[in-house]
């Protein structure tokens, strides 16, 4: 049963993710005209159940981050989000990312942004400023390897505000 959708357009590439509650993501592209044939199923090396996989995706070049909030690395909700590179025209997870102070019920990953080798995450639980009060890490690509470079907090953020709900880059 599908549950949510995307269409996700970048430069030459359009992609739509579908994701479905069994935790998979799938990329499919247009062939010719109005015909968009199934392209890979993405899935998450160590993917389980009420991971949330692709609960949010964007697409950049040849570059796909998938978010999923419910995993537990670091207590039940705490989350992640997934790197995924085309290469020699399959789709290969190269990275998970986590954050580095991540905590229970956080949901990083409920909101994913990727452009070129910058990507932002968000986690519109975490608590700095209050139960709710969220943020956003900032990664980059450093050597082929992805690395968080900054965690942004909301400057008047408080409880409930749930900065990082939605994130752009």
């Amino acid at each position: 049963m599908m549950q949510n959708t995307s269409l996700i357009h970048s430069g030459r590439l359009t992609a739509v993710f579908v994701v479905f509650a069994a935790g998979l993501a799938g990329v499919v592209t247009p062939t010719s005209g109005q015909v968009i044939d199934e392209e890979q199923k993405l899935l998450a090396s160590d993917g389980g159940v009420a991971d949330w996989f692709g609960k949010s995706v964007s697409v950049s070049g040849k570059t796909a981050v998938v978010g999923a909030s419910g995993t537990d690395e670091n207590g039940p909700e705490s989350g992640s989000a997934y790197v995924f590179e085309k290469a020699g025209g399959v789709w290969v997870q190269q990275a998970k990312l986590l954050a580095a102070d991540g905590e229970p019920h956080d949901e990083f990953g409920y909101a994913v942004a990727v452009s070129g080798e910058t990507t932002v995450v968000g986690a519109h639980w975490d608590e700095d400023f209050g139960f709710g009060s969220g943020s956003v890490y900032v990664f980059e690509k450093v050597g082929g390897i992805w690395v968080q470079q900054a965690k942004l907090l909301a400057a008047d953020g408080g409880e409930h505000a749930r900065f990082g709900g939605a994130v752009f880059v």
